[in-house]
């Protein structure tokens, strides 16, 4: 644990493998329940649930710094989930390694893949992000979008499933009148 790091006394942890940086805050009724969990410098973390298996699998995440995690937001590591610096998500955002609960023993489909989101990144609230998905560095992702395929760095996108508004848009230069 870093210097200067808050964890709220209602944050629930238990992990095999830990560790948090520098200046990071850990707010509300967080809980994080997973093998291995890397939380970067200068997080803002509050009413999260971060989980994972604790017997099977790469239950891994790997959060970098300077992001925001904002309450009612799931974070399933199942498998790898990695979230670069300078991203800031919303309420209510569902990220996926895995998807369905059913057996697959009766013919029930299930996926099982990594996550990575790179850096500079906004989801807005409402977003579920599906097994798998790679998401550019310098996005915006609109609210209530379901992301199911991979994102370019730069663009917009939103809808259910999620498709790309604009291409290139960001980051954008300023003028001097700006």
């Amino acid at each position: 644990i870093g210097k200067n790091v808050i964890i709220s006394p209602q944050t629930k942890i238990i992990c095999d493998k830990i560790s948090i940086g520098d200046g990071s805050v850990i707010t509300g009724k967080t809980e994080i329940v997973c093998k291995d969990c890397t939380i970067g410098k200068n997080n803002f973390i509050s009413d999260v649930w971060i989980e994972g298996s604790l017997t099977s699998g790469n239950t891994r995440i790997v959060i970098g710094d300077e992001n925001l995690i904002l309450p009612k937001t799931h974070l399933n590591c199942n498998d790898y989930l990695e979230i670069g610096n300078d991203v800031n998500i919303g309420h209510n955002v569902s990220i996926w390694t895995h998807g369905s609960s059913m057996n697959v023993l009766e013919g029930y489909h299930f996926t099982k893949k990594p996550v990575k989101i790179k850096s500079h990144v906004w989801i807005t609230a409402g977003v579920n992000i599906m097994p798998g998905v790679t998401l550019g560095s310098n996005i915006i992702i609109a609210n209530c979008a379901v992301v199911t395929k991979d994102l370019p760095d730069g663009c917009l996108a939103g809808g259910v499933p999620a498709e790309i508004i604009k291409k290139n848009v960001f980051p954008r230069k300023l003028n001097d009148e700006e």
